[in-house]
Order: structure tokens, then C-alpha cells, then sequence
């Protein structure tokens, strides 16, 4: 099971994708810690370091509308691929099209 599994709801226990998406932005904002993430979400080692992958698309942005964008982005893809809806219909597809 890893991050990408349990987020696409291919695994259980699932995660949110409303979830990661709220701790990326407390994250981007300063007002959680990575390790505050990882720990709510019950994340093992394997899952920290696809997170911290995806987190990083958020945080190496220049601050403002870029971040916002991305995050959006980011929660848009998640959602469809919950769904399962092609072409969001894999855990391959939705990291390709997210760029990790």
C-alpha cells in the first residue's frame, strides 16, 4: 500500500484527498509542519516520501496566485482520480498527469 493507493481509495485505509489538500496549503502557509501532516494522516516512511514528492510541486512555487493554482490543480486531478474517471483511471495516469 502507498500513498498514491490509499489517497485513489485503491487501498485501505483510505485518505481524503479534501485531507492532503488542506494540510498542502497549512503547509504552503506556515501553519503546519510536514511532520504534523504525516502524522494526522497516519502516513508510513514509503507514503512520507510520496507526499513530500507531490508537496514539494506546491511548495517550490513562488508565493501568490502560482501556489493557489497548483494546489487547485492538485485537488482537481486527486478528485477525478477518486472517481476513477479515465483518463484519471490509475494511480500511473494521475501521476503522470501531476508530474510525479
Amino acid at each position: 500500500m502507498g500513498f498514491w493507493e490509499r489517497v485513489l481509495h485503491y487501498d485501505d485505509p483510505g485518505i481524503s484527498a479534501h485531507w492532503v489538500l488542506g494540510f498542502l496549503a497549512e503547509i504552503a502557509r506556515g501553519r503546519a509542519t510536514r511532520a504534523q501532516a504525516f502524522a494526522a494522516l497516519q502516513l508510513n516512511a514509503s507514503e512520507e516520501a510520496e507526499i513530500a514528492l507531490l508537496a514539494d510541486t506546491v511548495t517550490s512555487l513562488p508565493a501568490g496566485v502560482q501556489k493557489l493554482a497548483r494546489a487547485k490543480e492538485i485537488e482537481d486531478v486527486l478528485l477525478l482520480g477518486e472517481s476513477r474517471f479515465a483518463p484519471y483511471d490509475s494511480v500511473a495516469a494521475v501521476k503522470t498527469r501531476l508530474g510525479v
